[in-house]
């Protein structure tokens, strides 16, 4: 409450100065933190932390209170479906290992006042490297800088230790993005490893000075006191060498074995936010692209965490990265949000919209805002990926998918209104194709080695039900109540039993908003296992369906497809007789459907079926997989002709 203006925090000293905060490693296998204890002295209080399967954090310290309604909210995490996570607010930076290290740190940052300028139009500013699973996002890095600036790499499965060590300090990048592995003091190459010992042997003094790096491999961010075996770790290495800023994982780190995802992604971000602002800083950077990373994941689970909490800041975080804007390319245009016009068109889709409230619509209840939207994803928006593994499809360069099950396109659409907070998000239809015969590629979580999902894939029905993330916002002391928000969805699923991939077309969604303190979804009445909320009359389908939420039900909808070209939704009627959502359909063919209910505070509840948890099953050795519960109306074939 005192530094109500502060934006950076810089904390002082190795952990037995300032401790870490520590958080329990729920991944599994054999990269949870005690497996790393052959590299650690146990008796320390970092090994001590490892050893007992704890990984480090420094987020907590940079999670402030905020502004609610122009009420000051005290120190708060955001709730999720593991406990908490705390998204800093500040720019965090940790200054260690020595007093002399700390002190060059400092004297750089003033001796180059506090910046350096990627003003050079011939020569390389920017370093990337990748190589195995890495390389992809790696890749992608490479190109986001390449589209504006001149880039040096090493990305492919051949190149040596001794050109790493070249390409960084030889001629030093003002910017370099290492995508490969490591521990905490080694990076490795394809061929071999380079040690922190090596690179200050072979380049001793301030050998870097003035540069920023971001390393997305494991332990590369692990600071470990001097009474290790391995004691010179690259953290202390980095601020000897005139570093001024290192981001690094305190832990293991994580990728997709094919496609993008975890820590690859995280660091996809970092880059975004560095090419954002005409001056950039690496400590403002991760902590935007952290939050960015959250609202933008559809389900957060335990390997989410990690990521998160794990990448850490050393040095100063202030420290600017100004940016030459001449020559450089348009952003891609982006969607303008909720407001503005009816319809609207980026990057190949096209957008129709509209925007009611409660003084407008009677049928909306009091202070509810809906905004009603139809996305159409135009040709050359989908791009089919062929791997070793199996085919994926990307939607303008974006994809993931939930550990253990098919990897699809993903859709992000920036949702935040004015003035209004986000509640929640109904599906209510859209026009697809089906893919037959299609093989696909399965999100399988890997840091050294995959953790191979079981086959089949896990039975999930239709993870393309879209989600709405919020978060607080970045600035403590804005007095601004809105929730930063983003609506995700996958484009697409696979049909296990089919073989099938289904890509849409076109998809429909509703988002709810109002400033209800109710933020409880409503409830809906599971039938039980192997029962239904339908009845079948001949043609005639009739559902009901049991709701209840203590602010009341505005809506319940039946969402359904025949499987061949489209969803549709049908909106059901109250019953006060017996207290029930009903509704009739007249079925030619056989569908599946699954139940949808939002309440009078915008809330919304998608009956779903397995755990909410972001936990590991342990049957699988992944995360729960969630899905809308589906069922299936069979119509009864009684002239013997077949039933589609």
């Amino acid at each position: 409450n005192t530094y109500t203006n502060a934006e950076y925090l810089v904390i002082i000293g190795d952990d037995r100065i300032v401790p870490f905060f520590r958080i329990t490693d729920g991944t599994p296998g054999t990269y949870s933190e005690d497996d790393y204890s052959a590299e650690l002295n146990c008796s320390t209080t970092i090994g001590s932390a490892l050893c007992q399967n704890y990984y480090l954090t420094d987020n907590n310290y940079g999670d402030l209170g905020h502004y609610e309604n122009g009420e000051l909210k005290e120190y708060e995490t955001t709730p999720t479906t593991l406990g908490y996570l705390a998204l800093p607010d500040l720019a965090i930076g940790r200054l260690v290992e020595t007093p002399e290290e700390i002190a060059t740190t400092i004297d750089a940052f003033i001796t180059l006042d506090g910046q350096i300028t990627l003003d050079s139009l011939v020569t390389a500013d920017i370093f990337t490297s990748g190589y195995t699973f890495l390389n992809d996002s790696a890749t992608s890095i490479d190109l986001k800088y390449d589209a504006s600036y001149v880039v040096d790499h090493l990305l492919s499965d051949s190149w040596t230790g001794d050109q790493l060590k070249n390409a960084i300090f030889s001629d030093p990048h003002r910017i370099n993005s290492i995508n490969g592995h490591s521990n905490h003091y080694t990076l490795f190459t394809p061929d071999r490893g380079v040690s922190s010992t090596e690179m200050n042997s072979s380049y001793p003094g301030l050998a870097l000075n003035g540069t920023v790096f971001y390393n997305v491999g494991c332990h590369g961010g692990l600071n470990v006191p001097s009474d290790f075996a391995n004691n010179f770790d690259l953290p202390q290495m980095m601020m000897q060498k005139g570093v001024l800023s290192y981001i690094g994982n305190t832990g293991f780190g994580w990728g997709l074995k094919e496609g993008s995802g975890y820590s690859e992604t995280l660091m996809e971000l970092v880059t975004d936010k560095i090419l954002y602002y005409d001056q950039a800083s690496l400590g403002k950077a991760i902590i935007e692209a952290k939050r960015e990373y959250f609202i933008q994941d559809k389900r957060y689970d335990v390997f989410d965490e990690k990521v998160l909490f794990e990448s850490t800041l050393y040095g100063l975080p202030m420290f600017k990265i100004v940016m030459r804007q001449n020559g450089a390319k348009e952003a891609p245009k982006d969607f303008i949000g909720p407001t503005g016009p009816d319809e609207d068109e980026a990057n190949g889709i096209k957008l129709k919209k509209k925007l009611t409230n409660s003084t407008t619509a009677y049928l909306l209840p009091p202070g509810v805002t809906e905004l009603s939207l139809q996305f159409e994803f135009g040709p050359g928006t989908y791009q089919l990926i062929n791997t070793p593994d199996g085919k994926y499809y990307k939607l303008n360069g974006k994809s993931n998918g939930e550990a253990g099950d098919s990897l699809q396109p993903l859709f992000i659409y920036e949702s935040r209104l004015s003035g209004v907070a986000s509640k929640g998000v109904l599906f209510t239809g859209g026009n697809f194709t089906n893919y037959p015969e299609f093989n696909p590629a399965i999100a399988t979580p890997q840091s050294s080695s995959p953790i191979i999902p079981p086959e089949p894939i896990a039975p999930v029905g239709m993870t393309f039900i879209p989600t709405v993330n919020v978060i607080h916002p970045n600035q403590p002391t804005s007095l601004i109540s809105t929730d930063l928000t983003k609506m995700t969805v996958y484009t697409g699923y696979y049909d296990d039993a089919k073989e099938t991939e289904t890509i849409f077309n076109t998809m429909n969604f509703s988002i709810y908003y109002s400033n209800s303190t109710d933020k409880t979804p409503p409830t809906i009445i599971d039938p039980g296992q192997g029962n239904n909320l339908h009845t079948l009359n001949g043609t005639l389908c009739q559902f009901s369906v049991e709701a209840n939420d203590a602010s009341g039900i505005y809506r319940v909808i039946i969402t359904y497809t025949e499987g061949i070209s489209s969803w549709q939704s049908l909106d059901l009627s109250y019953n006060p007789s017996n207290l029930k959502w009903e509704g009739n359909l007249n079925l030619k063919r056989n569908i599946n459907y699954f139940v949808q209910a939002i309440d009078n505070a915008g809330n919304v509840k998608v009956l779903k079926t397995g755990t909410e948890s972001g936990n590991i099953n342990p049957e699988t050795g992944l995360p729960y997989i969630t899905g809308a519960r589906i069922f299936t109306v069979q119509l009864l074939d009684n002239d013997n002709d077949g039933m589609e």
